[in-house]
């Protein structure tokens, strides 16, 4: 018969294993609540400061955040933090990554620079350790520099987000997804500070390393294909903008139908091209394939039927008056 402390510790680690579970598939109240049953347990089961509920803790913290309740997240990232400082040490990869968990929940709610020094203290203690962590030091310069960046500090998150992508690269290899988002999001960044043709490079290369994980006609590559064409159509490129548009349309009526709420957005982004290249009899064309689909699967109360219907109107009307305009 097993004794009560190892049944404890197998239901305990059940626990911590279905509030990832729960997490990934986005129910957060079921994470919580999964939690908060695992925390009583490593409270009354392992007492002191045990790894159990150092567990427990960082578990809750996620949880917590994932259900939008920051006042409580930030509680037990604190607990988290200084369990994970007690027990393993300052300079620990545990004590690191707690940081740089805490530090994104402090970044989302706009507490730049409580995260920034967490950031500097994890990316200070991955590259002390004597293991090699390229995939949490990338992960946490990444998020230095988004901080710097939100802050407009624009010449000091560039170097970061370079960093991160070469060392994304060498953790994961050159052709993986997860190098995908960071070249993805330095993409983004570039956009941001109006480097577009760097910004192009990273997003053809985002694209590139979806088409070899999906194949080429895989949903899965339309927003990287949506990337490539606004930054297309950000610079006035709108012929190449529409080639990649028309490429995202195409893999979305084949993969689920044209009447599919996604081929509506596609035709709405179609539209607006074709508008800012003064097609206009194309654009109001689109316009009404794109709303006689939204009509057939949302009601007129639904919020995206609302929004959608308000950006095509805005597609038609200014469709119309540029046409006023050359007639004058």
């Amino acid at each position: 018969m097993k004794k009560q402390s190892t049944i404890q510790e197998e239901i305990w680690g059940t626990l911590n294993f279905m509030v990832v579970e729960y997490l990934k598939k986005g129910d957060a109240k079921k994470a919580v609540s999964t939690a908060e049953e695992s925390l009583r347990i490593a409270e009354e089961s392992f007492p002191g400061n045990t790894r159990q509920l150092f567990a427990s803790e960082i578990a809750l913290a996620k949880a917590y955040e994932s259900l939008g309740n920051n006042v409580a997240a930030e509680v037990f990232f604190d607990r988290a933090l200084e369990l994970a400082r007690e027990i393993f040490g300052m300079d620990s990869i545990e004590t690191a990554m707690v940081s740089s968990d805490f530090a994104s929940m402090l970044t989302n709610i706009q507490r730049y620079n409580e995260a920034k020094i967490l950031l500097k203290q994890a990316i200070g203690a991955l590259e002390k350790a004597s293991v090699d962590h390229p995939k949490n030091i990338a992960s946490a310069l990444a998020k230095l520099g988004k901080v710097y960046e939100l802050n407009n500090q624009y010449n000091l998150a560039e170097p970061l987000y370079t960093k991160a992508l070469e060392l994304a690269i060498k953790a994961y290899g050159p052709d993986d997804l997860n190098v995908a988002v960071y070249s993805t999001n330095f993409a983004k960044f570039n956009q941001k500070i109006k480097k577009y043709r760097a910004a192009n490079h990273f997003f053809v290369r985002s694209l590139e390393i979806g088409q070899i994980k999906f194949g080429e006609n895989n949903p899965e590559l339309v927003s990287f294909l949506n990337n490539v064409a606004v930054n297309h159509k950000i610079i006035g490129e709108y012929t190449k903008a529409e080639n990649y548009y028309i490429r995202a349309a195409k893999i979305l009526v084949k993969a689920h139908g044209p009447e599919h709420l996604e081929v509506a957005d596609a035709l709405k982004n179609l539209a607006n091209i074709y508008c800012h290249q003064e097609k206009h009899e194309k654009a109001v064309s689109y316009c009404k394939k794109a709303m006689r689909i939204l009509k057939k699967n949302l009601s007129p109360e639904d919020d995206r039927m609302i929004i959608a219907s308000k950006e095509l109107a805005q597609i038609v009307k200014k469709t119309v008056n540029d046409q006023k305009r050359l007639r004058i």
